[in-house]
């Protein structure tokens, strides 16, 4: 029998990619309205809030 060479000194993708840090933003809106329930602590307040949603809308249209 000879060994298949699997590349075990190579990291797994799971292990590469790392998870996101604490400071990504997280939201979670209500209905089709889009208000904001929670916001994590990187976000000041409501109006940075509306920026980095309008900022994350227009990325996910220009990638679609």
């Amino acid at each position: 029998m000879t060994s298949v060479d699997t590349h075990e000194s190579e990291p797994s993708l799971a292990d590469t990619v790392a998870p996101p840090a604490r400071h990504v933003a997280r939201f979670v809106y209500r209905g089709k309205t889009g208000a904001l329930i929670g916001r994590s602590s990187g976000i000041k307040d409501a109006a940075e809030a509306r920026k980095v949603v309008e900022s994350l809308r227009r990325k996910a249209a220009a990638l679609s």
